[in-house]
Protein backbone atom coordinates (compact mmCIF):
# COMPACT_ATOMS: atom_id res chain seq x y z
CA UNK A 1 0.00 0.00 0.00
CA UNK A 2 1.52 3.04 -0.78
CA UNK A 3 1.97 5.85 1.89
CA UNK A 4 0.12 9.26 1.36
CA UNK A 5 1.75 12.36 1.55
CA UNK A 6 1.94 14.36 4.13
CA UNK A 7 0.24 17.27 2.90
CA UNK A 8 -2.85 14.96 2.34
CA UNK A 9 -2.79 14.89 6.38
CA UNK A 10 -2.13 18.21 6.97
CA UNK A 11 -5.06 19.40 4.82
CA UNK A 12 -7.28 17.55 7.08
CA UNK A 13 -5.94 19.03 9.91
CA UNK A 14 -7.06 22.45 8.22
CA UNK A 15 -10.05 21.95 7.84
CA UNK A 16 -11.31 23.51 10.70
CA UNK A 17 -9.57 26.91 9.73
CA UNK A 18 -11.77 26.42 6.32
CA UNK A 19 -15.17 26.20 7.86
CA UNK A 20 -14.09 29.05 10.19
CA UNK A 21 -13.64 31.09 6.69
CA UNK A 22 -16.51 29.99 5.48
CA UNK A 23 -18.50 31.06 8.59
CA UNK A 24 -17.16 34.54 8.81
CA UNK A 25 -17.55 35.11 4.80
CA UNK A 26 -21.32 34.13 4.96
CA UNK A 27 -21.69 36.43 7.87
CA UNK A 28 -19.66 39.33 6.19
CA UNK A 29 -22.22 38.65 3.02
CA UNK A 30 -25.20 38.70 4.65
CA UNK A 31 -24.54 41.99 6.28
CA UNK A 32 -24.43 43.30 3.33
CA UNK A 33 -27.30 41.26 1.23
CA UNK A 34 -29.25 43.23 4.54
CA UNK A 35 -28.02 46.43 4.15
CA UNK A 36 -26.81 46.39 7.65
CA UNK A 37 -23.44 47.21 5.88
CA UNK A 38 -23.90 49.82 3.28
CA UNK A 39 -21.98 49.88 -0.01
CA UNK A 40 -21.33 53.64 -1.61
CA UNK A 41 -21.83 54.41 -5.09
CA UNK A 42 -19.69 56.40 -7.84
CA UNK A 43 -21.29 59.04 -10.21
CA UNK A 44 -20.09 56.55 -12.57
CA UNK A 45 -20.53 53.34 -13.79
CA UNK A 46 -18.43 50.28 -12.20
CA UNK A 47 -17.52 47.02 -13.99
CA UNK A 48 -16.02 44.77 -11.42
CA UNK A 49 -13.36 41.63 -12.53
CA UNK A 50 -12.74 39.15 -9.36
CA UNK A 51 -13.18 35.60 -8.24
CA UNK A 52 -13.99 33.80 -5.33
CA UNK A 53 -10.30 31.36 -5.17
CA UNK A 54 -7.07 32.68 -4.32
CA UNK A 55 -4.35 33.82 -7.32
CA UNK A 56 -3.75 33.02 -10.60
CA UNK A 57 -7.56 32.86 -11.95
CA UNK A 58 -6.15 35.66 -14.48
CA UNK A 59 -8.22 38.58 -13.04
CA UNK A 60 -5.33 41.31 -14.33
CA UNK A 61 -5.25 39.84 -18.20
CA UNK A 62 -8.87 40.13 -18.30
CA UNK A 63 -9.19 43.61 -16.61
CA UNK A 64 -6.76 44.42 -19.56
CA UNK A 65 -8.72 43.02 -22.46
CA UNK A 66 -11.72 45.28 -21.33
CA UNK A 67 -9.70 47.93 -20.95
CA UNK A 68 -8.97 47.30 -24.68
CA UNK A 69 -12.47 46.92 -25.35
CA UNK A 70 -13.93 50.04 -23.95
CA UNK A 71 -11.46 52.01 -25.21
CA UNK A 72 -12.02 51.04 -27.73
CA UNK A 73 -15.55 51.62 -27.76
CA UNK A 74 -13.88 55.79 -27.18
CA UNK A 75 -14.42 55.58 -23.50
CA UNK A 76 -12.13 57.15 -20.98
CA UNK A 77 -11.56 54.39 -18.41
CA UNK A 78 -10.75 55.16 -14.64
CA UNK A 79 -9.30 51.91 -13.35
CA UNK A 80 -9.20 51.09 -9.70
CA UNK A 81 -7.23 48.41 -8.42
CA UNK A 82 -5.71 47.71 -4.25
CA UNK A 83 -2.46 47.53 -5.63
CA UNK A 84 -1.28 44.08 -3.74
CA UNK A 85 1.91 44.50 -2.03
CA UNK A 86 2.86 47.80 -3.13
CA UNK A 87 5.87 49.46 -1.54
CA UNK A 88 3.55 53.15 -1.11
CA UNK A 89 1.05 52.92 1.31
CA UNK A 90 -0.72 56.29 0.26
CA UNK A 91 -3.75 56.58 -2.44
CA UNK A 92 -2.40 57.28 -6.10
CA UNK A 93 -3.98 58.39 -9.25
CA UNK A 94 -1.64 58.10 -12.62
CA UNK A 95 -2.40 58.72 -16.22
CA UNK A 96 -0.72 58.01 -18.66
CA UNK A 97 2.69 59.26 -19.60
CA UNK A 98 2.22 61.08 -16.44
CA UNK A 99 4.87 59.59 -14.02
CA UNK A 100 8.00 58.63 -13.45
CA UNK A 101 8.88 54.97 -13.76
CA UNK A 102 10.13 54.78 -9.94
CA UNK A 103 6.61 56.04 -9.42
CA UNK A 104 4.98 53.48 -11.33
CA UNK A 105 7.22 50.82 -9.45
CA UNK A 106 5.89 51.64 -5.98
CA UNK A 107 2.04 51.17 -6.42
CA UNK A 108 3.12 47.46 -7.58
CA UNK A 109 3.67 45.05 -10.87
CA UNK A 110 -0.56 44.41 -11.83
CA UNK A 111 -1.31 48.47 -11.63
CA UNK A 112 1.90 49.26 -13.51
CA UNK A 113 1.39 47.24 -16.29
CA UNK A 114 -2.06 48.20 -16.54
CA UNK A 115 -0.78 52.13 -16.14
CA UNK A 116 1.34 50.90 -19.52
CA UNK A 117 -1.91 49.96 -21.07
CA UNK A 118 -4.14 53.37 -20.37
CA UNK A 119 -4.83 55.23 -23.46
CA UNK A 120 -5.20 59.02 -23.17
CA UNK A 121 -8.31 60.09 -21.20
CA UNK A 122 -7.58 57.40 -18.69
CA UNK A 123 -6.33 57.38 -15.42
CA UNK A 124 -5.29 54.89 -12.50
CA UNK A 125 -6.76 54.77 -9.07
CA UNK A 126 -4.28 52.79 -6.43
CA UNK A 127 -5.32 52.48 -2.79
CA UNK A 128 -7.25 50.15 -0.34
CA UNK A 129 -10.62 52.57 0.08
CA UNK A 130 -11.62 52.26 -3.95
CA UNK A 131 -14.36 54.55 -2.92
CA UNK A 132 -12.22 57.19 -2.13
CA UNK A 133 -9.69 57.04 -4.32
CA UNK A 134 -12.45 56.87 -7.09
CA UNK A 135 -13.20 60.05 -6.03
CA UNK A 136 -10.17 61.62 -5.65
CA UNK A 137 -9.65 59.88 -9.52
CA UNK A 138 -12.48 61.80 -10.49
CA UNK A 139 -11.39 65.17 -9.07
CA UNK A 140 -8.10 65.15 -11.25
CA UNK A 141 -9.45 63.24 -14.42
CA UNK A 142 -13.19 62.62 -15.92
CA UNK A 143 -13.64 59.50 -17.03
CA UNK A 144 -16.35 57.42 -18.54
CA UNK A 145 -16.64 54.46 -16.63
CA UNK A 146 -14.47 52.87 -13.59
CA UNK A 147 -13.26 49.56 -13.92
CA UNK A 148 -12.54 47.60 -10.47
CA UNK A 149 -9.94 44.84 -10.80
CA UNK A 150 -9.70 41.87 -8.49
CA UNK A 151 -13.01 43.69 -6.89
CA UNK A 152 -15.61 40.83 -6.29
CA UNK A 153 -15.08 40.75 -2.21
CA UNK A 154 -14.76 44.85 -1.76
CA UNK A 155 -18.46 44.83 -1.35
CA UNK A 156 -17.41 48.43 0.35
CA UNK A 157 -17.81 49.39 -2.98
CA UNK A 158 -21.39 49.33 -5.18
CA UNK A 159 -20.71 47.84 -8.96
CA UNK A 160 -23.04 47.77 -12.13
CA UNK A 161 -21.56 44.29 -12.99
CA UNK A 162 -19.59 41.66 -11.22
CA UNK A 163 -17.50 39.45 -13.78
CA UNK A 164 -16.64 36.71 -11.54
CA UNK A 165 -13.49 34.44 -12.82
CA UNK A 166 -12.81 30.75 -11.94
CA UNK A 167 -10.13 28.97 -12.35
CA UNK A 168 -11.55 25.51 -13.61
CA UNK A 169 -8.44 23.41 -12.62
CA UNK A 170 -8.28 24.83 -9.22
CA UNK A 171 -12.54 24.34 -8.56
CA UNK A 172 -13.38 22.61 -5.75
CA UNK A 173 -16.23 20.18 -5.07
CA UNK A 174 -16.51 21.04 -1.35
CA UNK A 175 -17.89 24.26 -0.12
CA UNK A 176 -14.51 24.97 2.60
CA UNK A 177 -12.46 28.00 2.19
CA UNK A 178 -9.00 28.42 2.36
CA UNK A 179 -6.67 27.22 3.66
CA UNK A 180 -8.75 23.85 3.26
CA UNK A 181 -9.00 24.54 0.02
CA UNK A 182 -7.97 27.08 -2.95
CA UNK A 183 -11.49 28.95 -2.23
CA UNK A 184 -11.70 32.82 -0.55
CA UNK A 185 -14.94 32.96 -1.26
CA UNK A 186 -18.57 31.18 -0.95
CA UNK A 187 -20.03 29.31 -3.97
CA UNK A 188 -22.97 30.83 -3.08
CA UNK A 189 -21.08 34.29 -4.17
CA UNK A 190 -21.95 33.98 -7.22
CA UNK A 191 -25.53 34.77 -7.03
CA UNK A 192 -24.41 37.96 -7.04
CA UNK A 193 -22.13 37.76 -10.39
CA UNK A 194 -23.93 39.13 -13.66
CA UNK A 195 -21.05 37.05 -15.55
CA UNK A 196 -19.24 33.75 -15.08
CA UNK A 197 -16.34 33.08 -16.58
CA UNK A 198 -14.38 29.64 -16.74
CA UNK A 199 -10.37 30.35 -16.77
CA UNK A 200 -8.04 28.13 -18.46
CA UNK A 201 -10.36 25.71 -19.97
CA UNK A 202 -8.20 24.76 -22.13
CA UNK A 203 -6.12 22.83 -19.46
CA UNK A 204 -9.28 20.28 -18.60
CA UNK A 205 -12.03 20.95 -21.39
CA UNK A 206 -13.75 17.63 -19.82
CA UNK A 207 -13.98 19.06 -16.47
CA UNK A 208 -14.95 22.67 -17.57
CA UNK A 209 -17.93 21.28 -20.03
CA UNK A 210 -18.93 19.63 -16.68
CA UNK A 211 -18.51 23.23 -14.56
CA UNK A 212 -20.37 24.94 -16.85
CA UNK A 213 -23.18 22.83 -17.26
CA UNK A 214 -23.70 22.81 -13.90
CA UNK A 215 -23.36 26.68 -12.72
CA UNK A 216 -25.88 27.09 -15.91
CA UNK A 217 -28.13 25.58 -13.68
CA UNK A 218 -27.41 27.28 -10.30
CA UNK A 219 -26.73 30.72 -11.35
CA UNK A 220 -28.74 32.94 -13.22
CA UNK A 221 -25.97 34.90 -15.20
CA UNK A 222 -24.33 33.29 -18.23
CA UNK A 223 -21.04 31.05 -18.14
CA UNK A 224 -18.82 31.85 -20.97
CA UNK A 225 -15.23 30.03 -21.27
CA UNK A 226 -11.89 31.85 -21.64
CA UNK A 227 -8.55 31.05 -22.22
CA UNK A 228 -5.48 32.22 -22.67
CA UNK A 229 -3.57 32.63 -26.09
CA UNK A 230 -0.25 33.75 -27.09
CA UNK A 231 0.33 36.74 -28.11
CA UNK A 232 3.59 38.29 -29.14
CA UNK A 233 7.23 37.54 -28.06
CA UNK A 234 8.78 40.86 -27.11
CA UNK A 235 12.77 42.06 -26.10
CA UNK A 236 12.71 43.70 -22.37
CA UNK A 237 13.59 47.02 -22.72
CA UNK A 238 11.72 48.69 -25.07
CA UNK A 239 8.90 46.00 -26.09
CA UNK A 240 10.13 45.54 -29.40
CA UNK A 241 8.36 42.60 -31.25
CA UNK A 242 10.45 39.55 -32.20
CA UNK A 243 10.22 36.67 -33.86
CA UNK A 244 9.42 33.58 -31.63
CA UNK A 245 10.94 31.31 -34.04
CA UNK A 246 13.88 32.07 -33.56
CA UNK A 247 13.83 31.66 -30.10
CA UNK A 248 12.12 27.80 -30.59
CA UNK A 249 15.13 27.20 -32.18
CA UNK A 250 17.09 26.86 -28.96
CA UNK A 251 16.94 26.33 -25.54
CA UNK A 252 15.76 28.59 -22.85
CA UNK A 253 14.84 29.57 -19.59
CA UNK A 254 11.76 30.06 -17.47
CA UNK A 255 11.37 32.36 -14.66
CA UNK A 256 8.30 34.09 -13.18
CA UNK A 257 6.98 35.06 -9.72
CA UNK A 258 3.08 34.46 -10.31
CA UNK A 259 0.60 32.40 -8.31
CA UNK A 260 0.58 29.53 -11.02
CA UNK A 261 3.94 29.35 -12.41
CA UNK A 262 2.75 26.01 -13.67
CA UNK A 263 0.20 27.19 -16.18
CA UNK A 264 3.13 29.36 -17.81
CA UNK A 265 5.53 26.61 -17.97
CA UNK A 266 2.62 24.44 -19.93
CA UNK A 267 1.71 27.66 -22.45
CA UNK A 268 5.19 27.83 -23.54
CA UNK A 269 5.29 24.02 -24.00
CA UNK A 270 2.24 24.12 -25.95
CA UNK A 271 3.43 26.92 -27.88
CA UNK A 272 6.81 24.79 -28.96
CA UNK A 273 9.48 26.26 -26.80
CA UNK A 274 12.29 24.16 -24.95
CA UNK A 275 12.25 24.83 -21.81
CA UNK A 276 15.90 24.01 -20.29
CA UNK A 277 15.66 25.74 -17.19
CA UNK A 278 12.69 26.83 -14.96
CA UNK A 279 12.72 28.98 -11.96
CA UNK A 280 9.34 30.12 -9.73
CA UNK A 281 9.09 32.68 -7.09
CA UNK A 282 6.37 33.78 -4.93
CA UNK A 283 3.67 35.77 -6.72
CA UNK A 284 4.46 39.37 -7.30
CA UNK A 285 7.73 38.89 -6.42
CA UNK A 286 10.63 42.25 -6.28
CA UNK A 287 13.48 40.63 -8.04
CA UNK A 288 16.84 42.20 -6.96
CA UNK A 289 19.88 42.86 -8.88
CA UNK A 290 21.74 39.80 -6.92
CA UNK A 291 19.18 37.18 -7.95
CA UNK A 292 19.18 38.62 -11.79
CA UNK A 293 22.81 37.28 -11.94
CA UNK A 294 22.28 34.20 -10.11
CA UNK A 295 19.30 33.79 -12.42
CA UNK A 296 21.95 34.39 -15.46
CA UNK A 297 24.81 32.12 -14.55
CA UNK A 298 21.97 28.97 -13.39
CA UNK A 299 20.23 29.65 -17.23
CA UNK A 300 23.71 29.43 -18.71
CA UNK A 301 25.20 26.55 -16.86
CA UNK A 302 21.22 24.45 -18.09
CA UNK A 303 22.36 25.47 -21.79
CA UNK A 304 19.73 28.44 -22.28
CA UNK A 305 20.27 30.49 -24.56
CA UNK A 306 17.69 33.24 -23.30
CA UNK A 307 14.81 33.74 -20.75
CA UNK A 308 11.75 34.31 -21.41
CA UNK A 309 9.25 35.79 -18.46
CA UNK A 310 5.68 36.75 -18.14
CA UNK A 311 4.62 40.24 -18.20
CA UNK A 312 4.27 41.16 -14.67
CA UNK A 313 7.51 39.88 -14.16
CA UNK A 314 8.68 42.80 -17.05
CA UNK A 315 7.85 45.41 -15.33
CA UNK A 316 10.15 45.14 -12.30
CA UNK A 317 12.70 43.12 -14.25
CA UNK A 318 13.27 46.50 -16.04
CA UNK A 319 14.43 48.17 -13.08
CA UNK A 320 17.53 46.29 -13.35
CA UNK A 321 18.64 47.40 -17.16
CA UNK A 322 21.13 50.28 -16.02
CA UNK A 323 22.87 47.64 -14.22
CA UNK A 324 22.53 44.56 -16.27
CA UNK A 325 21.80 46.09 -19.95
CA UNK A 326 22.93 42.82 -21.29
CA UNK A 327 19.33 41.65 -19.68
CA UNK A 328 17.63 43.66 -23.06
CA UNK A 329 19.30 41.06 -25.59
CA UNK A 330 18.91 37.59 -23.35
CA UNK A 331 15.48 38.36 -21.77
CA UNK A 332 12.19 37.96 -23.82
CA UNK A 333 8.34 38.63 -22.52
CA UNK A 334 6.01 36.41 -23.51
CA UNK A 335 2.83 38.26 -23.46
CA UNK A 336 -0.67 36.47 -23.65
CA UNK A 337 -4.22 37.74 -24.37
CA UNK A 338 -7.47 36.45 -23.27
CA UNK A 339 -9.51 34.74 -25.62
CA UNK A 340 -13.48 34.77 -24.39
CA UNK A 341 -15.77 32.45 -26.24
CA UNK A 342 -19.34 34.15 -26.94
CA UNK A 343 -17.46 36.67 -26.64
CA UNK A 344 -20.45 38.91 -27.98
CA UNK A 345 -21.99 38.28 -24.96
CA UNK A 346 -19.70 39.75 -22.35
CA UNK A 347 -19.42 43.07 -25.12
CA UNK A 348 -23.47 43.35 -25.13
CA UNK A 349 -23.50 43.07 -21.10
CA UNK A 350 -21.48 45.86 -21.15
CA UNK A 351 -22.85 47.98 -23.11
CA UNK A 352 -25.89 47.80 -21.31
CA UNK A 353 -24.02 48.94 -18.08
CA UNK A 354 -22.52 51.92 -20.02
CA UNK A 355 -25.41 53.19 -21.93
CA UNK A 356 -27.95 53.08 -18.68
Amino acid sequence: MTAKPIHHYLKWLLLPLGILHLGIVWLRNRLYDAGIFKARRLPRPVISVGNIQMGGSGKTPLALELLDWLQEEGLKVGVLTRGYKRSSRENRVLRPGGESDAAVRQIGDEPALICQKLRAGGALGVGAHRYEVGLELLRRQEVDVFLLDDGFQHRRLHRDLDICLIDVSRWAEHPFLFPFSYLRDAKASLRRAGAILLAKFENCPEKAETLKSRLEKAYPAPVLKTGFIFHALARLADGEPHDPGEIKSQPVAAVCGIANPEHFWGMLEREGFRIAYRKAFPDHHDYSLQEMRDLEKAAAQAGARGVLVTEKDAVKLRAHLSKMPELNEKVWVFGVRVRVAEAERLRELLKSIIQR
